[in-house]
C-alpha cells in the first residue's frame, strides 16, 4: 500500500492529522483518478465500519425482549400470532442486511488486511520514527524493522519488531499494546514507555521500562509484569526470563542520538558501537586482556574515526580499517575495522 492510499485510508477511518488532511486535499484537487480512488476507499471504509456498527446488535436478544412484550400485553391468540409475524418480519431486514453486508465486504476486508500492514526501516547507522495509527510513537534503532497495520483493530494493537525500538504508548485500557519478537516474547501494554531489544544475532531479548507497566508473555501465557526501572531478559536458547534492575538513561538515550556506556565491557562496546556506525568489528585478545577493562563513556556526533581514538586512551587496543564491504540490496556499505588488545 503506497502513501496515497495509507492517507486515504486513515481520513476516511477519521485518525488522519491536520498536515495529512491538507495533503490529502492537494491529491484530490490534483487529478480525476485520485478522487475516484478516494471514492473507492470510502465505500471500503463505510461498508466495513457499518458491518462493526450492526454485527455489535444482538438480533437474538432484541427479538426475545419483543417477543416477551407480545407474551405480557397480548390476551387474545389471534393477536399474539399477527404480532409475532411483525416481529419475525421486523428481524429478518436486519438479519439480511447484516449477511449481505458481510458478504459485500469479505473480499474487501481480506484485501484490506493483506495489504493493511506497513513496514519501516531504519538503516545501519540511522535512527528512524513513526507515528502509529492510535497516535503511539515508535522510534528504531539502527538495522531495525517495524511492521503495523494501517489501522488498528478492536481488541489488540499489534506490532511486529526486530532490531531496538522505544515505544511511547497512547493509553487505552480496552485495547492492550502488543509487541511481537521473531522469539516469541511479547511484550503488552496499556499505555507506558518502554524499549525492547531483539537484534537476531542477539542470544537475549530485552525490555526495558522506563514508565508505567508492562507484561512479558510467551504465547498466551503471561510470565511476569515488569516495575519501571526493570529490565525483563529473556535467554532465547534456555527459554528462561529473569527480571534485573537496569540503568533506564542509559538503555533509552540513544533516541537522542546518543550512544552512553556505563561499565561496559570492550564486546559490549564494539557489539553496540557496531549498530551504530554499520561498523564490522572483529576483535582480537590472545591475552584475554578484555576481562581487565570497563567503559564509562558518551558518544553522540563524534565519527567513526574519532570515537577509535577516544577508545585508544582507555585502553592499550590497536586497529586498522579495511575496505567497505558491498552489501545486498539498497543496504549502506559496511565497514570492516579490526582490533587488537595488546600487554
Amino acid at each position: 500500500m503506497n502513501r496515497k492510499e495509507i492517507l486515504f485510508f486513515k481520513q476516511c477511518y477519521g485518525v488522519s492529522s491536520p498536515d495529512e488532511d491538507a495533503e490529502i486535499q492537494d491529491l484530490l484537487s490534483e487529478s480525476k483518478s485520485n478522487r475516484a480512488e478516494f471514492e473507492k476507499v470510502r465505500e471500503i471504509t463505510s461498508l466495513d465500519m457499518e458491518l462493526e456498527r450492526m454485527s455489535e446488535i444482538d438480533t437474538a436478544r432484541g427479538y426475545e425482549r419483543m417477543m416477551g412484550k407480545v407474551r405480557r400485553k397480548s390476551k387474545r391468540a389471534y393477536t399474539c400470532q399477527i404480532m409475532m409475524k411483525a416481529c419475525a418480519i421486523m428481524a429478518l431486514p436486519l438479519l439480511i442486511s447484516v449477511t449481505v453486508l458481510s458478504v459485500m465486504t469479505s473480499s474487501l476486508k481480506k484485501q484490506l488486511d493483506s495489504r493493511g500492514w506497513q513496514e519501516i526501516k531504519a538503516a545501519p547507522g540511522t535512527i528512524a520514527s513513526v507515528e502509529l495509527p492510535d497516535r503511539s510513537k515508535v522510534w528504531l534503532n539502527s538495522g531495525s524493522t517495524l511492521r503495523y497495520p494501517s489501522r488498528f483493530r478492536k481488541g489488540k494493537r499489534e506490532v511486529q519488531m526486530e532490531g531496538e525500538a522505544y515505544f511511547e504508548v497512547q493509553a487505552d485500557k480496552k485495547n492492550p499494546f502488543c509487541v511481537g519478537t521473531p522469539s516469541g516474547l511479547e511484550a503488552v501494554a496499556y499505555g507506558t514507555r518502554f524499549n525492547v531489544t531483539s537484534y537476531p544475532d542477539d542470544e537475549n531479548v530485552e525490555t526495558t521500562l522506563a514508565e508505567g507497566s508492562v507484561s512479558l508473555c510467551i504465547g498466551d501465557e503471561e510470565k511476569c509484569r515488569l516495575n519501571p526501572g526493570e529490565c525483563g531478559l529473556y535467554i532465547k536458547g534456555k527459554d528462561q526470563l529473569r527480571i534485573e534492575q537496569a540503568n533506564v538513561y542509559e538503555k533509552t538515550v540513544w533516541i537522542e542520538g546518543k550512544t552512553v556506556f556505563r561499565n561496559a565491557t570492550v564486546e559490549e562496546v564494539f557489539e553496540r558501537l557496531g549498530r551504530k556506525y554499520n561498523v564490522d568489528f572483529i576483535i582480537h585478545d590472545p591475552y584475554r586482556l578484555s576481562e581487565n577493562y570497563r567503559f564509562r563513556i558518551t558518544f553522540k556526533d563524534e565519527t567513526i574515526q574519532q570515537v577509535m581514538s577516544y577508545l585508544k586512551l582507555a585502553a592499550p587496543i590497536r586497529y586498522e580499517s579495511g575496505p567497505l564491504m558491498p552489501q545486498s540490496g539498497d543496504m549502506l556499505q559496511k565497514q570492516r575495522i579490526e582490533v587488537w588488545l595488546e600487554k
